[in-house]
């Protein structure tokens, strides 16, 4: 049995829930979070769901793995889960990006589906991220774009959600990603959802305007395949 341990509750949690409903199937994996959210709930998340595992259970830990904070040491709590599992016989795996804004940020569609008005930092960031070689908000291609845009800035995640969110504004299909809840059911489903979903949901003018020019490599797709391009294109493949 998979158990999955979300940090929060808005749209990582969503998008893997609906990963791991397409490739693992319903009753197949259970959310195992105690009903408290963020890094420094993780610990009481963990402790949590152990007790309800058995040997051979799966965790897995959805969590941005940034940089340690006063309260949260991501390296620790990696040690520390990987050694509980290991004395209950339980296989431990968790996301390896920085943050999930840039597992999208690294989807190589990005760009095509964009407003293209941010080609030189996409490319940039999904290089960075793609060599493994990572970035910070003090490179140039990234000092510059802090410094024309509007939102307030002050660390790598929030740089990676206001980028995000910039690229795909004003763009076709639903395709734009928030933090918040459901985001992926409404303004980011064509990413995920499979096209008969979505067209089902619109009317016959939206779907004329909206699918008869779309960009997206998994046109047509269902939800499973559109998932499985994305692990495929993406900062998963090198996980």
């Amino acid at each position: 049995m998979l158990f999955i341990i979300t940090e929060d509750k808005n749209s990582a949690h969503d998008f893997w829930i609906k990963a791991a409903t397409e490739y693992i199937g319903i009753g197949n994996f259970k959310i195992a979070n105690n009903g408290n959210y963020g890094n420094t709930a993780l610990k009481s998340n963990v402790n949590h769901a152990i007790k309800l595992m058995k040997p051979g259970d799966v965790l897995f830990v959805v969590f941005d793995n940034i940089a340690n904070t006063n309260n949260f040491n991501p390296y620790d709590f990696l040690v520390n889960t990987s050694n509980i599992c290991k004395e209950h016989n339980i296989i431990f795996h968790y996301t390896k990006y920085y943050c999930f804004e840039e597992l999208f940020l690294s989807y190589s569609e990005l760009i095509k589906l964009s407003n293209g008005k941010y080609d030189t930092e996409l490319e940039y960031i999904r290089n960075a991220i793609m060599s493994g070689n990572g970035y910070t908000i003090k490179d140039s291609v990234v000092d510059n774009y802090i410094s024309k845009a509007n939102d307030s800035i002050t660390n790598r995640e929030h740089f990676a959600n206001s980028l995000l969110i910039n690229v795909m504004t004003g763009t076709n299909g639903f395709f734009k990603i928030t933090k918040k809840q459901n985001t992926f059911k409404t303004n980011a489903s064509c990413f995920i959802y499979s096209c008969d979903d979505i067209q089902s949901n619109i009317n016959k003018h939206q779907k004329e305007r909206m699918c008869s020019i779309c960009k997206y490599t998994c046109k047509d797709c269902t939800s499973f395949n559109k998932i499985g391009h994305i692990s495929k294109n993406s900062e998963i493949i090198n996980w």
